[in-house]
């Protein structure tokens, strides 16, 4: 039999092929982002990256060598399953799982593909939120863009957009450790602009989370860089009670003094009274996260009377527990829980050893806020927490197999 000829040209074409293919993946990963800073059909966009990720990978021949994967690599794919399977209310979180499950495909074929470059598509994130800023000061801030005085642009909610704004300072300054000349000092503008939208939203708990992680990654990654990091955290502390109405300062200010006064903590307290109770009701296997409103509903009506009596009327309907543990361990319970810290304890472990910034920063500012309120239910929240935790195991995968790919 004779040996079939590669084809003149060939070669090159699959060259090509290759080429076209990862470029349509970075776009979609940059779209990504982009449309969580423009709050448009971000659900969908994620759903298109990471079948675009997928088949990328396949093309690559990555799923040949799937057997030879290092073993905490599958832990976040059996979370994503759990939570979409969630035997508390069956397949009551599956829009949940799928958002997880989407975000580490999209972050894990990002360093696989792009080690050297993946910093632009999380660069779109403060940038998408900054083009919206001035698009809507061009428009003279009509009132669609504030809640009250709180600033929300296209996001509909302050919490939102806070938790965005906090994770683009964030990503701002990850991108300007990795451009250079006047596309660094674009950054360092972007994540400026990121910091005053953040101010403008009047969120306690993003604003605190994001000065902690920035101090934080601060003294582990940008020592050479503290005493600038000090004084920006300063400025924007003053930028804090400058730009704000004198009626958030003063809500700002209650929490500080006298958080036991606070009306908004008040409120999350009760909520986490319900939470626990949730939790208390199934122990082991855990109620899905969507089932929260009707639990909420169902328990503060039979307990009226307790209830008031300690926290005074009830005026909310919240969809989630308003607090990131509370929330893990209700959707969760004693078995489920486990599985959601095996899957990032080992990714913070090589985060440590290699200065994995990003997955660390995001980690660490998700946490933080999520002391106030839970984002897990939200592209933005999942985004944040699995694309990072994707970055960390595609890089462990690359290196462990040691493919031949292009690098971006």
């Amino acid at each position: 039999m004779e040996t079939m000829k590669t084809l003149p040209g060939s070669e090159n074409q699959g060259r090509y092929s290759l080429f076209k293919r990862l470029n349509v993946l970075l776009v979609a990963l940059c779209c990504l982002f982009a449309s969580e800073g423009f709050d448009f059909y971000s659900y969908g966009v994620l759903a298109i990256t990471a079948i675009a990720a997928l088949y990328c990978l396949f093309h690559d021949g990555f799923f040949k060598n799937w057997r030879n994967l290092p073993l905490p690599v599958f832990f976040p794919v059996i979370l994503a399953f759990y939570t979409a399977v969630s035997p508390g209310h069956w397949f009551k979180d599956l829009p949940v799982g799928d958002k997880m499950l989407a975000s580490y495909v999209a972050g894990f074929s990002a360093a696989w593909f792009f080690p050297g470059s993946y910093h632009i598509a999380i660069f779109s994130l403060p940038l998408a939120l900054a083009v919206s800023f001035f698009v809507c000061g061009a428009g003279g801030f009509s009132d669609s863009c504030f809640a009250g005085c709180r600033l929300i642009l296209f996001s509909g909610n302050p919490n939102k957009l806070s938790f965005l704004a906090g994770a683009g300072v964030l990503a701002a300054i990850f991108a300007s450790r990795q451009l250079k000349g006047r596309y660094r000092n674009f950054a360092i503008f972007a994540g400026g602009v990121n910091m005053l939208i953040l101010i403008l939203t009047s969120s306690r708990a993003a604003l605190g989370a994001t000065f902690l992680s920035i101090l934080f990654v601060g003294v582990v990654f940008l020592r050479r860089h503290f005493l600038k990091i000090v004084l920006g955290l300063l400025i924007s502390g003053l930028a804090v009670f400058f730009f704000l109405p004198s009626a958030e300062r003063d809500r700002l200010g209650c929490a500080i003094s006298a958080p036991s006064q606070d009306e908004t903590l008040k409120r999350r307290v009760a909520i986490w009274d319900v939470a626990v109770a949730g939790i208390k009701q199934r122990p082991l296997i855990g109620n899905a996260l969507r089932s929260f409103r009707k639990f909420y509903a169902d328990y503060t009506t039979a307990n009226y009377a307790a209830l008031s009596a300690k926290y005074g009327e009830f005026k909310e309907d919240p969809s989630h527990p308003h607090n990131l543990v509370l929330g893990l361990a209700y959707m969760y319970g004693l078995i489920g829980l486990p599985l959601f810290f095996l899957a990032f304890v080992p990714a913070l472990r090589l985060a440590f050893l290699h200065g994995g910034f990003i997955f660390i920063a995001f980690l660490l500012f998700s946490f933080l806020n999520g002391m106030f309120d839970f984002n897990l239910h939200r592209v933005a929240g999942s985004l944040l927490l699995f694309f990072p935790l994707g970055l960390e195991y595609g890089a462990l995968a690359r290196k462990h197999l040691k493919p031949d790919t292009s690098t971006g």
